[in-house]
């Protein structure tokens, strides 16, 4: 899709993850949500911050792409923080059973099971399996972007888990508009909403402020006008940026939310803001 977008002049903001696609001869893509390299530092940080103990870590990815890129992420942001990785190990999507590579993993006696770009139902199963074989480490989903999905195939096994992409609507953080537009989703869905959806919401809130400063709805100028403008999000003031990790300012800056699986409600524990969104907005 992207190179039809740039080659016919069209604006393009994505979900997608992958570092390739932002960079200065794509001047019409923008990513409109967190991605594994905003997330993985800060979260494996707080993670490390509040469980000082923690020496070891094992890596579980699909074996695509996406998963492959985001282990590698997930490798330098453990190993940023002194924890050694004693495995980055792979499955095939479409997996069901998950007893040899819980095995595996348990076998090396990891003090955190870090399942980073695993789906949430897939996430769930492998912390069961570990569960029955055990092993009560930290556990990690760096880009889980909800509890249901854990919760339904792990049960208890998932209590405790650190998500990096899911947001809850409970915490005192959350404000009022926060909660009228969950409600709404939930009425017509019936569903929170999550990260992805929510990158929607701001792409729109961002196109019309960039419209507004270029006084234009011509591609080019609102692409230009982007970069420059900071835009009422979801989560309240963003902007654009990342120009010194992807060589173009084609991020989405909002804050990365730290929640963890307590039972079976989702809390938020923080919400950590990129350095660059704070010096551009004052917050």
């Amino acid at each position: 899709m992207q190179a039809r977008t740039e080659r016919e002049g069209v604006l393009l903001f994505t979900t997608a993850w992958g570092a390739s696609i932002k960079e200065p001869k794509f001047p019409l893509t923008f990513a409109q949500m967190d991605t594994p390299i905003e997330i993985a530092p800060p979260l494996v940080r707080y993670v490390k911050q509040v469980n000082p103990k923690i020496q070891t870590v094992a890596l579980l990815n699909p074996n695509d792409a996406t998963g492959q890129e985001t282990g590698k992420l997930a490798r330098k942001a453990w190993e940023a923080v002194g924890v050694k990785v004693v495995a980055s190990d792979w499955y095939e999507r479409g997996t069901t059973e998950f007893q040899p590579v819980a095995a595996k993993l348990a076998g090396l006696k990891p003090d955190v099971v870090d399942l980073c770009s695993s789906p949430p139902a897939d996430g769930g199963l492998v912390f069961k399996e570990l569960g029955a074989m055990g092993w009560n480490g930290v556990k990690v989903v760096e880009v889980g972007i909800g509890a249901d999905g854990l919760l339904a195939t792990g049960g208890r096994a998932v209590d405790n888990a650190y998500l990096g992409a899911a947001m809850t609507f409970d915490g005192p953080g959350v404000t009022a508009r926060q909660r009228e537009l969950n409600q709404g989703a939930c009425a017509v869905t019936g569903e929170s909403l999550n990260a992805i959806q929510i990158g929607f919401y701001d792409s729109v809130k961002a196109l019309k402020a960039a419209m507004e400063k270029a006084r234009s709805i011509e591609p080019s100028a609102v692409a230009g006008a982007l970069p420059a403008i900071t835009f009422d999000s979801f989560y309240g003031r963003a902007a654009f940026g990342e120009k010194g990790v992807y060589g173009s300012p084609q991020q989405i800056l909002v804050p990365v939310i730290v929640t963890q699986i307590q039972g079976e409600k989702l809390v938020e524990l923080a919400r950590i803001s990129p350095a660059e969104l704070k010096q551009r907005t004052g917050q």
